[in-house]
């Protein structure tokens, strides 16, 4: 029986594990800490351990983040338990539940944590010696640190690198000196905004934050820190404590546009509208006949494309008044994955500056002024700073400091490359100078999907039954093409250079010979992709059929108007103009017209079981039918809730007691393409008031929205009110 050591239990070391064991390998699995999950292990010690909030969102729906024969309905909470978007603590559980059903225990070192790895030349080939470290006594979880450590050494036939790309964050490699007077922190290390100062002042009112990247997780760590801002402001139960960072403005640093991607986008017809993946990896945007992948830099007309697909996408970013975020086709498109980035520009809670920042002026003792030098060579000040978040993603140096220099140099590795470090073919799993090491997930944004078609594929060639292929994109010489446009910063470089998802998985699965269910899909190739659709003869059949089941019954849900109204609470955040025609229908009932702004300010949920949640203010000038004028104001709640996928209103009175709850129901009352309705009846008064709403979008964003209000309906009108809202600064 041959033996396979695998480093890592997060995602890919897990499924590979589940792979070799069942190929007939002997498999041992190295884990530093004392349990599964990588960067998904929950609970830590602490919230502000790991790279993740137990609370954060997976960027992409539970039909990609997960594998074939384990659905997300098998943890035994029930399905309305899990979101569309699981937190990093249920994927936690997830890999809990995936290691207790297919990996025993005994298959893991845990608390070992290997330091060393050589491939010793032996009489009938190669073996590697394995040598890990491990506290001789009682430690914390992970903590290999001190005297009392010992080593043990083991030897295997193979050896697979599952230890993580994103193993270490990369503050400590960037070229610019910190600030000493203000405290700077990885997004990693965000979890609240007192983790962002120094020192715990009465007031920032006047202070700004800083935050510099140009990749998804800048776009994502600015937003989370507006949403705090927000939020800090518009709570009911706001104090003196939280006002403290009222007038606190994030200054978002890029060297390139980023284009601000929700994770529900417009779907095939009007008014309708699905998670993000599945718009994108519906197998119907491939050309007919097998699909071919591609990876690296772009064409031309791969650009342009994917600029057209984005904006179709997203919309137009021009008129959020940031000229740092403005694309054109022959920009090559940048993402960050976030509802609330570009309202929180287009508010300027956000400012994007194009540029990078080069270094820092002290000012006083809790501020200074960063130096921006932008893409024309000129410098330009940002005062003001008393926090900076370093955005410039994570280093896999970590992930490579066990490979002796010998295994190093057979792989081209370059330590200044962070981006591809070493060289590998076959789909990223090995390089053929050294046959027996192979990795899992070792690129920029590993696709769990692929993952697991790379643990079949590595299972595979060292079972012998399979050989290696030689993809044309994966050539040494284009590879070692590809690490130089990335360090001379070519625009032909993509956010993600190894990202054809669909086309990795068809190719891979082709070669090993596994079926695509297609059966529930209106024909063969349609419909969005998923681990589950790909089945291997080993695989837990029912667990897939069980995911693809929900996948289908999901895409239609979304084509009957399933997440509207998750896409009109996003699209409502910001700041309207709000013009109002008010008239009654009866002598002494006021008539007239309200124009004023109206602005929905984020902020945590006040109320046990809802996902997301607005404050809306209107404040603006009445002016009567006979001409007298008054000021007006008005406050209401917006709640959504994604277990229901519901939208409701609920207004507030002047002593914040909340008095009437409208829940609003979608329809398709008309209103023309890309308009959609919605009516609202306060619960145990239909006979009282009824609202209807008309939703005009524009992609993802809305470009206007009337609100009827009337009440007293069945046939005892007695006052009508017709509201339209435009967005502040737009001209149509």
């Amino acid at each position: 029986m041959k033996s396979v050591c695998i480093i890592g239990s997060g995602p890919g070391g897990l499924v590979a594990a589940k792979t070799f064991l069942q190929r007939g390998f002997k498999v041992t699995v190295y884990e530093k800490d004392d349990k599964v999950g990588g960067i998904w292990a929950f609970p830590k010690r602490s919230e502000s351990d790991g790279y993740l909030s137990s609370r954060t969102p997976t960027n992409l729906s539970k039909f990609t983040v997960g594998f074939s024969d384990l659905s997300w309905q098998s943890l035994g909470t029930g399905e309305s338990d899990v979101p569309m978007f699981p937190t990093a603590a249920q994927v936690g559980q997830y890999l809990e539940l995936y290691k207790d059903r297919y990996v025993p225990n005994s298959t893991f070192k845990f608390g070992h944590r290997v330091v060393s790895t050589d491939r010793i030349e032996e009489d009938d080939g190669h073996r590697w010696k394995i040598v890990a470290e491990t506290k001789a006594g009682r430690a914390e979880p992970g903590d290999l640190t001190g005297a009392n450590t010992k080593q043990e050494t083991a030897y295997f036939d193979y050896l697979i690198n599952a230890a993580g790309f994103f193993s270490k964050s990369s503050i400590s490699s960037r070229r610019i000196p910190p600030a000493e007077t203000v405290k700077e922190v990885h997004t990693s290390q965000f979890r609240e905004l007192d983790d962002l100062f120094i020192v715990e002042r009465s007031s920032h009112t006047g202070q700004n934050i800083l935050v510099y990247g140009g990749g998804n997780s800048a776009g994502e760590v600015a937003s989370n820190i507006a949403f705090q801002l927000s939020s800090s402001q518009y709570s009911p139960n706001a104090s003196p404590q939280n006002s403290r960072f009222e007038g606190v403005k994030v200054y978002h640093v890029t060297p390139r546009p980023l284009y601000a991607v929700p994770p529900y986008v417009p779907g095939d017809s009007a008014n309708t509208f699905m998670p993000l993946d599945f718009k994108i990896y519906d197998l119907k945007w491939r050309q007919p006949g097998p699909i071919v992948s591609s990876s690296g830099s772009l064409k031309p007309e791969v650009a342009a494309a994917r600029y057209t697909a984005i904006h179709g996408v997203s919309g137009d970013q021009k008129d959020l008044g940031a000229e740092a975020l403005v694309t054109t086709e022959e920009t090559t498109p940048y993402a960050t994955l976030s509802e609330s980035y570009a309202e929180f520009v287009r508010s300027g809670l956000i400012i994007p500056i194009a540029g990078r920042v080069s270094g820092y002026k002290d000012q006083d003792v809790n501020t200074v002024t960063a130096i921006v030098t932008t893409n024309d060579g000129t410098d330009t000040p940002i005062p003001n700073i008393a926090a900076s978040v370093v955005a410039n993603g994570y280093t896999p140096t970590a992930a490579l400091s066990f490979l002796s220099p010998a295994t190093k140099q057979a792989l081209e590795y370059d330590g200044t490359s962070t981006r591809l470090p070493i060289l590998l073919q076959n789909y990223q799993t090995l390089n053929p100078a050294v046959p027996d090491l192979g990795f899992i997930g070792f690129y920029e944004g590993p696709y769990w999907g692929v993952m697991e078609m790379q643990a079949r594929l590595l299972a595979a060639l060292w079972s012998g039954t399979a050989d290696a292929s030689h993809h044309p994109d994966e050539s040494l010489s284009r590879l070692r093409s590809l690490r130089q446009a990335m360090r001379e910063r070519r625009p032909d470089v993509p956010q993600y250079w190894f990202s054809d998802y669909i086309g990795y998985l068809e190719e891979i699965s082709s070669a090993l010979g596994l079926d695509r269910n297609d059966a529930p899909f209106p024909s063969a190739g349609t419909g969005p992709i998923s681990p589950a659709r790909y089945l291997a003869s080993t695989d837990a059949r029912e667990e897939a059929v069980a995911t693809v089941k929900d996948l289908e019954a999901t895409v239609y849900d979304c084509a009957n108007g399933r997440f509207r109204a998750r896409a009109v609470f996003s699209a409502l955040q910001g700041r309207w103009l709000v013009e109002r025609r008010v008239e009654g229908m009866r002598a002494g009932l006021p008539s007239g017209t309200f124009v004023g702004t109206g602005t929905f300010h984020p902020r945590a949920p006040t109320r046990k079981g809802v996902d997301l949640e607005y404050l809306y203010i209107e404040e603006g000038g009445f002016t009567s039918q006979s001409g007298e004028e008054a000021r007006a104001s008005r406050r209401s709640v917006y709640r959504y809730v994604e277990e229901t996928d519901t939208l409701s209103e609920w207004d507030v009175s002047p002593g914040d007691m909340m008095y009437r709850d409208n829940e609003l129901v979608f329809g398709e009352m008309g209103g023309g393409d890309g308009a959609c309705t919605a009516r609202a009846r306060g619960l145990g008064a239909e006979d009282e008031y009824r609202t209807d709403y008309c939703f005009e979008f524009r992609a993802v964003a809305l470009r206007e929205l009337e609100v009827r209000h009337e009440i007293g309906v069945e046939g005892k009108g007695e006052y009508v009110s017709v509201a339209t809202y435009r967005r502040l600064g737009e001209d149509s």
